[in-house]
């Protein structure tokens, strides 16, 4: 077929030329992969000889002729397989399939093979998906079909003309400067300045940035269309925008562009969103789609069955109904055999603090909970990162399928798709810039931009040519004219292919919702908002949060002991007391005990706050049945607090002994601490930040201190803050539990009334006023969890990354390595790392059973080669990785590791070895610069080159920056996901660029490619090819290579699932010993132009018959069994013994101490950094000052109006000693509350830098000493220079400047210790 261009004629596809074949393999099972290499050399093991160059490598040259190979051979074969087994499992869409192959002869009749033939094939096809063919078993199994399972509507949607712009960096003045504690001032200057100059300057409109530019598309119901393009051109604007999730609405005044969105995006001929979007039908377009986050956001003490069931309940009735959890017959038993979640269903979820699943299944945990409920379009973001190739082949299967039987529509996006899995989709939708530069059938892709002028290399399948053409990388495929982004989406306009989409715009609707309305075009449960009643969405979430609440083993032992040791120790204190002013005081310790834990449990509402926008969005409930249902089940714990002080409390006090008055008492804590958690919930709903909640909750907890009647007595409270008393929750209270205790007595009158508790008439308070306690704080309660439902569903306080869809300018630049000075032989050790027999035991998420995660796992990591770790989801290559590298905490390990013969000792190995982690941490508030450099000062040894002058060290850091292409972000602060900041794939590199900044020997890297696309993945894999070359041993665990990728590595480690081996050795030429073992096996052969990688793994899910040994009876082949009976096994045994023996005393890995740098340049090291840190956290630092000023002048305007009074009177000279008393609790609550989250992200980072040999503690204690000390020293200064003349308390400043200053440095230094050793930040917060 030919393809028109710019208005003529494209020219005719060139003829296929005969395949190029493999080398000729063996196929004996027995057959000996060779071992690179002697333990006891004292140079890398493997020959140094150059590499073929990858076309990232901007040394390398394309060939000027027509590459040779075959290069659709494969993926012809692959669409085909596809099309023909769906013309299989449905006979009915026969005709519709044909016409999608148009190479393929049918008969006019549609008849496609014999009846018997065809259910055979079927047959065949439906046991590659296990969920396949237990899905289609339950379908026949059925009166009604597929119709039985619910019907879901024919979906059609259209794009036209969209484009969606966002505020412009440019608008920005100080865009590329960094922020700092000074920031403020500076800005008042600039603005000053504006508005002086105001009249002599013109008036400019503000730029915005087209993220997506004139998108027209036509998404038709049964078919899947994938979305590709690099870094920053806008996949995933586009599909929110399919999935109709873009915010609307207009500009702010000043800029250049009116509305965000314009054109349309239709459903059946209702306006989703855009140019007269339909705001009545906006639960509709809610139901309709299923949107996957490229973020795994979950409860992470919630198991998988538990979040599958969860979602199923809260969008299926029937689910919810039928009552069979994750039983295999239902929707979520399904959903979980079809992901291979089935073994880990009552595994948790987890996250970087919790251990659970494995990042790859908690990928598919993230697909899966919205694959359970059923929904007419989904919408998948890069759901295949963290995957291996046949998991997401396996998974995009599926999707097939259920888009043919239910005539469902999928749009997903991919980084790295493999052949198979682009094979998979019907249409491929391409995108540059924000600019549509492709969009139709897969297979026309490649053959449409190949008659453009751009050539394709061998060595390239059709998705990373794509991704190249999409690129700037385009420039060095292009036989001819180089177009721009803009010119390739011009000349798409131009084409057959965008000509068929605006035909197909103009056709008559086949389902007009617009005209026809109702059960009979849209089923009802789509129209409702909820599929559950108010109730019950109640109680799912009661369920849930008291599920997740039983599960925090560490937080309830926390608050038990807290509450038992505050409970005792007041006891104690005050046993049977007598004195008055005692039982004042106990009530308001109580209270404030109360509100000090109530701000405890603040912050982590806000990582709840991230799950709850996720289900909003897919309208699982209403944020009020949320509310309602977290509250609810915090009402155990709150019970607890309340019993184990208040009861020890009341008896050993000595209150009154009656059983009314101490239910009464009981009651009203209660209810204090349940509205005090609902402030504070109130609170987190609509801060943007944790800090921001601390530092509000210590503005609450001043307000109800210091109003409550106790520290200032209510007839001293001055008038014009008469109304805080009346309205904080504390002071109603207070007066209640007073009452309560005083009412009975026969001076209790008289007792209150000389504490100023009196009503504005002078009058005594009766008895009545515990039931207005009551009165008020119910009301209270239910404003402040009605209020905090509003602004959940009204606000969102979503975090914010790397500005991953707004495209920036690059630098071209080469991946070039220095031989001089950063990777010379002598700069390092070459290691040889082999370990023998290691086994990893875990204890169950559930109940006191161990999981074995590795079993028996040997291999050899030779110098100067690069190995590749790979194996299934969860098959245990991190956890190998993290046993090796002594990054495991916990479990029991059993097994030998040696380096160069020798065993492993920690100083050295940390010393010699890098760690990249798959999710790095790096410091927000730094400089890609500053970071690299950091990393390189402490860790590189005092022999390494770079250590000779200042010069040497910044050539070595440019080196780096330069290799992983960061020169332009070199100065650009790290950022954070609050905040923004680099965006993923340049964090990535970043955290390689940390590790290799310190020249280890020894390199681990847990999915260095995961989460970047092909060119930035192979960007990457050069520079590790050349960091190898030089003699270094690097390993990597990789899920999803290409074939270009997987053919750099040299040797490979495979894992099945349990953690056992199933080949170790080198790859050989083109994969030749890997294909030769497993087709030993009797494994199905490899096809010529299939990526080895993605073959192997998809053939250890097969079923091999291996001869049995006993009765001569077939079994199945045991892939682990088989490794270990092989000569490939035993040739590794000889290997450890060969170690053993020839170890060479030189070759052993020593150092002279334990940290490269002497103690006085780490502390002056981690000093500067701390100080950088806190000079760039504004938000942090000034928030603490603003309160301290606030504090310091509410505190002094209490007694204004008695400053000049030569006499006071009890009441007043009570309340200002207690009101210096709580100034110095006030500043030291401020500090403890405001330093947690800070040491949180410090302590991660120190975690980090002490694995890698850096630092100890110290050194962290010193810096933070010397970053802290100074603004806690600006902080009480301003308290005391603002309090003490407010106040009219400066006759005496010095006691209290000194005494504050002492009180906040130590308030501040317990809590920084504190949260050193404690795992959470709940845990800290009680301690």
């Amino acid at each position: 077929m030919s393809d028109n261009m710019g208005g003529g004629s494209a020219p005719a596809p060139t003829a296929k030329d005969e395949e190029d074949p493999l080398p000729q393999t063996t196929n004996s099972p027995a057959r000996s992969v060779k071992f690179a290499g002697s333990s006891g050399s004292k140079s890398p093991q493997r020959s140094l000889q150059p590499r073929k160059k990858s076309f990232v490598d901007r040394t390398a040259k394309f060939s000027d002729d027509v590459s040779s190979k075959d290069r659709d051979g494969h993926m012809d074969r692959l669409l085909k397989d596809k099309r023909k087994s769906m013309r299989m499992l449905f006979p009915d869409q026969a005709e519709s399939c044909a016409s999608l192959d148009e190479d393929e002869e049918m008969g006019a009749d549609g008849d496609l093979s014999q009846s018997v033939e065809t259910s055979m094939q079927k047959k065949q096809f439906e046991e590659q998906s296990e969920f396949v063919r237990s899905l289609q078993q339950i379908i026949d199994g059925m009166p009604g079909g597929a119709g039985a399972m619910g019907a879901l509507p024919d979906l059609e949607i259209r794009l036209k003309k969209f484009s969606f712009k966002v505020p412009s960096r440019a608008n920005c003045p100080d865009k590329d400067g960094i922020a700092t504690v000074a920031t403020p001032l500076y800005k008042m200057k600039a603005t000053l300045k504006k508005y002086l100059l105001y009249h002599k300057r013109e008036k400019k409109e503000k730029q915005v940035t087209n993220v997506l530019s004139n998108v027209n598309l036509v998404l038709k119901p049964g078919k899947m269309y994938l979305v590709l393009g690099p870094p920053q051109s806008g996949k995933t604007s586009l599909l929110k925008a399919i999935g109709g999730s873009l915010p609307q609405g207009d500009f702010p005044s000043g800029y250049k562009e009116k509305k965000y969105l314009t054109g349309q995006v239709i459903y059946n001929n209702l306006v989703c969103c855009g140019e007269g979007a339909d705001s009545s039908n906006e639960n509709l377009f809610k139901n309709l789609v299923a949107f996957v986050s490229q973020h795994d956001t979950h409860a992470p003490r919630l198991t998988v069955g538990e979040t599958f069931v969860f979602s199923g309940c809260s969008k299926d009735e029937s689910i919810r109904l039928n009552r069979k959890g994750t039983c295999e017959k239902g929707k979520v038993g399904l959903t979980l055999k079809g992901l291979g979640l089935s073994h880990v269903k009552d595994t948790f979820v987890g996250n970087e603090q919790i251990r659970g699943v494995s990042g790859g299944q908690r990928r598919r945990v993230t697909l899966g909970e919205m694959l359970v409920f059923d929904t007419p379009l989904l919408c998948g973001d890069e759901i295949s990162t963290g995957l291996d190739t046949a998991s997401t082949v396996d998974i995009l299967r599926i999707l097939s399928y259920t888009n043919r039987l239910f005539r469902k529509i999928s749009v997903v996006s991919l980084l790295q798709p493999s052949p198979e899995a682009v094979a998979m989709f019907d249409d491929v939708i391409l995108l540059s810039e924000g600019h549509v530069i492709y969009a139709g059938s897969t297979r026309n892709a490649g053959e449409y931009f190949r008659n453009l002028g751009y050539r394709q290399p061998d060595s390239m399948d059709d998705a990373d040519y794509l991704l190249a053409v999409a690129s700037t990388d385009r420039k060095l495929l292009a036989t001819g004219e180089n177009h721009s982004a803009e010119m390739l989406a011009t000349v798409y306009e131009e084409s057959w292919q965008h000509a068929n989409i605006k035909a197909e715009q103009e056709k008559d609707w086949k389902d007009n919702w617009a005209v026809v309305t109702g059960s009979e075009a849209i089923p009802k449960r789509f129209m409702q908002k909820y599929q559950n009643p108010f109730s019950i969405g109640v109680w799912l979430n009661l369920r849930r949060f008291f599920t997740l609440w039983t599960r925090d083993k560490i937080f309830i032992r926390a608050s038990v002991i807290k509450n038992l040791a505050m409970g005792l120790s007041v006891g104690f204190v005050f046993l049977n007391t007598t004195l008055d002013s005692s039982y004042f005081g106990v009530l308001f310790q109580g209270n404030l005990f109360i509100m000090l834990g109530a701000m405890t449990a603040a912050p982590e509402k806000v990582d709840a706050r991230a799950v709850f926008y996720k289900h909003a969005d897919s309208n699982f409930y209403s944020a009020l049945s949320y509310v309602i249902g977290e509250a609810l089940a915090a009402m155990p714990q709150m019970l607890i607090d309340v019993l184990l002080f208040g009861i020890f409390v009341y008896w050993m006090v000595g209150f009154v002994p009656s059983a009314a008055s101490f239910i009464i008492y009981l009651l009203l804590f209660f209810l204090f601490t349940f509205s005090m958690g609902q402030t504070m919930g109130l609170l987190a709903s609509v801060a943007p930040t944790k800090t921001v909640v601390q530092g509000g909750g210590a503005v609450v907890l001043l307000m109800n201190v210091l109003f409550s009647g106790y520290i200032v007595a209510p007839n001293v409270i001055p008038i014009y803050w008469n109304w805080i008393y009346w309205i904080t929750p504390l002071s109603w209270i207070y007066r209640s539990l007073l009452l309560n205790e005083f009412v009975h007595r026969s001076d209790g009158q008289q007792v209150m009334e000389s504490y100023g508790f009196l009503l504005p008439n002078d009058t005594p308070y009766g008895r009545e006023w515990i039931g207005y306690g009551f009165a008020y704080i119910i009301p209270y309660t239910i404003i402040c969890l009605v209020a905090s439902a509003y602004c959940l569903h009204r606000f969102r306080m979503e975090k914010q990354g790397g500005t991953s869809d707004i495209a920036e300018e690059k630098d071209e630049v080469e991946c070039e390595v220095s031989e001089s000075n950063t990777f010379n032989e002598e700069s390092f050790i070459p290691v040889d790392l082999s370990f023998n027999n290691l086994c990893y035991d875990v204890k169950a998420s559930k109940g006191s059973d161990k999981l074995r995660l590795l079993k028996n796992v040997s291999g050899v990591f030779s110098s100067g080669r690069l190995c590749a770790l790979m194996g299934e989801s969860g098959a245990g290559k991190t956890t190998l990785m993290d046993v090796i590298a002594l990054r495991k905490g916990g479990g029991e390990i059993s097994g030998e590791v040696l380096l160069n013969g020798f065993s492993q000792e920690k100083v050295s190995f940390r010393r010699c070895s890098g760690y990249v982690e798959q999710f790095d941490v790096q410091s927000a508030e730094l400089t890609i610069r500053e970071t690299i450099r950091f990393s390189a000062e402490l860790r590189l040894d005092k022999t390494h080159p770079a250590r000779t002058s200042p010069a040497e060290m910044d050539q070595h850091v440019n080196e780096m920056i330069a290799m992983f292409e960061l020169q332009k972000q070199a100065d650009v602060l790290v950022g954070n996901e609050e905040e923004g900041g680099l965006t993923f794939e340049q964090k990535k590199r970043l955290s390689i660029a940390v590790e290799l900044a310190a020249s280890p020997s020894v390199l681990f890297l847990d999915e260095p490619t995961s989460g970047l696309d092909s060119r930035a993945a192979l960007l990457v894999m050069n520079c590790l090819r050349k960091i190898t070359d030089t003699g270094r041993t690097i390993v990597a665990t990789i899920h999803q290579p290409s074939s270009q990728v997987f053919d750099m590595f040299d040797d490979l480690l495979l894992l099945k699932k349990g953690g056992e081996v199933v080949f170790y050795g080198e790859t050989g030429v083109c994969s030749s010993n890997l294909i030769s073992y497993f087709e030993g096996l009797g494994v199905t052969p490899m096809n010529t132009g299939e990526n080895p990688a993605t073959w192997m793994l998809n053939v250890l899910g097969e079923h091999i018959s291996a001869k049995g040994q006993s009765d001569g009876e077939d079994e199945v082949l045991s892939f682990a069994t088989a490794w270990n009976q092989s000569s490939n096994c035993a040739d590794l045994a000889n290997r450890f013994a060969e170690i053993n023996e020839t170890r060479d005393e030189e070759m052993e890995i020593k150092f002279d101490s334990t940290f490269p740098v002497g103690w006085f340049k780490r502390d002056n090291l981690m000093g500067n950094r701390l100080v950088k840190i806190y000079w760039r956290s504004p938000a942090y630092n000034l928030a603490r000052m603003a309160l301290s000023v606030l504090i310091a002048l509410l505190l002094g305007s209490m007694f204004i109006p008695i400053r000049n009074h030569l006499v006071f009177s009890e009441a007043e000279i009570t309340s200002v000693l207690a009101t210096i008393f709580i100034s110095f609790i006030i500043i030291g609550v401020l500090s403890i509350v405001s330093v947690l989250p800070v040491m949180l992200n410090v302590r991660d980072m120190f975690y980090r830098h002490k694995a890698a040999g850096m630092l100890n503690y110290w050194s962290l204690g010193r810096a933070l000493g010397t970053a802290e000390h100074r603004f806690i020293l600006i902080a009480s200064f301003l308290f005391c220079i603002m309090f003490l003349p407010v106040s009219g308390l400066a006759q005496n400043p010095d006691l209290s400047l000194k005494s504050r200053v002492i009180s906040a440095i130590s308030y501040w230094d317990s809590s920084r210790s504190t949260r050193q050793y404690t795992p959470t930040l709940v845990s800290s917060s009680c301690v």
